[in-house]
């Protein structure tokens, strides 16, 4: 009787009222949303549109060769989708997983395209091993090459580029009815694709209008966007992510684009929110992913981009912490801590965002000091630069109000590079709802170079969802070294870091483990591992470049790591284990 009660609370306490309420209120109201929208599908803007013109757009970042090369292959029909092999399409596949299609042409590839968005799920099938992946059908029906295929018209007037551009958006809305399969079941894409259109529209609006019939429908179905994102905010329980953050940057652009202010009060007031929500003090995403922190860095950057061309002023406060959060991203652009599923907003490359971000903010270009150790406490991330040697170190970082969707089993794990080529590596995410074996595998403890009593996990059936313990680890530095320590396994532990020109050593303190611990180190897949006299080699290209020895008995296991989500490699793991026999455990990287 009371469970009800006490969740309620807890939620409350974890989120405050505010936010719970407006979650609750979104999933009560949620039905007569859904009566709306089916009343009015049909409905057009009552005054017609009244275009704003966005400034920030018109000077695209891209080199002009790369935009020519990516604008002629999508001209051509030619695709390559989060991990497919390029491949030409007569027909685009809207409902298709064909990266599933080149591996398997048996298997099941196609989605919903006639159910009504609420009734469809995300079906992930525990007894198969890999299903269809509705997130390569997604990342196709976010158009990211429309604003391609326009620069490339803009630049060239070849009218084969602005031709495929109303092929593809024709194609796509004679496919997609409003309200109507899987491309109108999540708010996130639906954003994503309004933003895309309209950066388009934004290149090529005066060609676009000659069009009449086309400029109707295009039009049209960007004010049946507007209205889906309104009416299915995606809240949660109030522990807003990136898809929330999505749903209002897409909105931020739909109401500039048909300049309804009213609507805009509204969303600039939430994105505000939002910001001082989701970004921490040191300026990292809350959400534990480095991946995910550069897609929100890029969302936020647009989003006061859009309120700056509506009239609105950023405090100094919400500048600085955008000059943090560009800071981060520059610092992690080439880790992968946590999940990673290769979203942006826009093509990738397009807009620099630090370009953007000059725009709204001034950046000072600061001088890097010949040896710098940074801490992130609030994300949980330590980062040294030191030449030969780059190393972060995951340490523990958590509250309740943060989503645990993209954290992965990773404290204590280790990152490494010398001389630039990686050594150590985080493992990547490689797909999601596509296969439960997969997708847990990539976020568990015994994928990152760490340490872990052997039957220790997070997961639970969710695959959104880890059970993650609230705390803070204790963390010194002292010189040339670096150490944390947590009790996550119920007694504590820590890790130190040491470096030198030619050495770095980890040593890890289990004296007061109680079961058996396993150790792991996973390696860049473009290394080579040989064991001899007593110590590892790591080769590169033909050449020796580390050694590794360790009082522990290391062993070769083959392990895969994921670049990018949608691509495995295989590569090489050292573990060991340790039943407590080693209170202290040194493992050294030297040259």
């Amino acid at each position: 009787m009371l469970k009800p009660f006490i969740h309620m609370y807890k939620k409350i306490k974890t989120v405050g009222l505010y936010r719970f309420y407006c979650a609750a209120k979104a999933r009560i109201y949620s039905f007569h949303d859904t009566q709306y929208l089916k009343k009015i599908q049909d409905s057009r803007p009552k005054n017609g549109y009244s275009y704003v013109s966005l400034a920030f757009l018109d000077r695209p970042q891209m080199k002009k060769n790369h935009i020519f090369s990516s604008a002629d292959m999508y001209a051509d029909s030619f695709f390559s989708i989060l991990g497919s092999l390029p491949d030409g399409y007569s027909d685009m596949p809207w409902y298709i997983d064909v990266r599933l299609q080149q591996i398997d042409p048996n298997a099941d590839c196609t989605f919903d395209r006639t159910s009504f968005y609420r009734d469809i799920s995300i079906v992930s099938e525990y007894k198969i091993a890999f299903s269809k992946d509705i997130k390569v059908s997604w990342e196709l029906a976010r158009f990211h090459y429309a604003p391609i295929l326009t620069c490339a018209y803009a630049q060239t007037k070849n009218e084969k580029y602005l031709s495929s551009l109303k092929n593809y958006i024709t194609s796509f809305l004679s496919a997609a009815q409003f309200l109507h399969g899987i491309h109108w079941m999540n708010p996130m894409e639906v954003a994503i694709r309004a933003t895309n259109w309209i950066v388009a529209y934004q290149l090529v609006c005066d060609e676009l209008k000659k069009d009449t019939n086309f400029h109707e429908r295009l039009v049209q179905s960007l004010w049946q966007h507007m209205l889906f994102i309104e009416h299915n905010w995606e809240l949660y329980d109030g522990r807003t992510n990136n898809h929330y953050l999505s749903n209002l940057v897409g909105y931020a652009y739909l109401c500039s684009f048909f300049n309804e202010k009213k609507r805009w009060k509204q969303c600039w007031k939430e994105l505000q929110k939002e910001f001082a929500w989701q970004i921490q003090a040191d300026g990292s995403s809350y959400e534990g992913s480095t991946a995910y922190h550069q897609l929100v860095t890029e969302l936020f950057v647009h989003g006061f981009l859009v309120a700056q061309q509506m009239g609105e002023a950023l405090s100094e406060d919400v500048k600085d912490r955008v000059r943090r959060m560009l800071q981060f991203a520059d610092q992690t652009w080439d880790l992968h801590i946590g999940d990673d599923d290769s979203g942006s907003l826009l093509y990738s490359g397009l807009y620099d965002v630090h370009e953007l971000a000059k725009n709204i903010i001034s950046l000072s270009l600061e001088k890097k000091e010949q040896t710098t150790v940074t801490h992130y406490m609030n994300f949980g991330l330590s980062i040294m630069n030191q030449n030969p040697w780059r190393i972060s170190l995951r340490h523990h970082a958590y509250t309740a109000r943060q989503p645990s969707a993209h954290f992965h089993e990773d404290v204590g794990s280790v990152t490494l590079s010398y001389n630039g080529i990686p050594i150590l590596i985080d493992p990547g995410t490689y797909v999601y709802t596509a296969s439960h074996k997969w997708r847990d595998y990539f976020r568990s403890a015994a994928q990152h170079s760490s340490f872990y009593p052997r039957d220790w996990s997070q997961k639970n059936a969710d695959l959104f969802a880890l059970n993650v313990l609230e705390g803070v680890c204790k963390f010194v530095q002292d010189g040339r070294s670096l150490s944390a320590s947590h009790s996550l396994f119920g007694y504590p532990v820590s890790r130190a870091l040491s470096w030198e020109s030619k050495q770095v050593i980890i040593r890890d303190d289990v004296r007061n483990a109680r079961e058996l611990l396993d150790w792991n180190f996973i390696f860049s897949p473009e290394l080579v591992l040989k064991e001899e006299k007593g110590a590892w080699s790591i080769f590169h290209e033909g050449i020796r470049l580390l050694s590794v020895t360790s009082n522990l008995k290391l062993k070769k296991r083959r392990v895969w790591v994921s670049p990018r989500y949608g691509v495995s490699k295989p590569s090489w793991a050292l573990c060991a284990a340790s039943e407590g026999d080693l209170p202290i455990v040194t493992t050294r990287f030297y040259c």
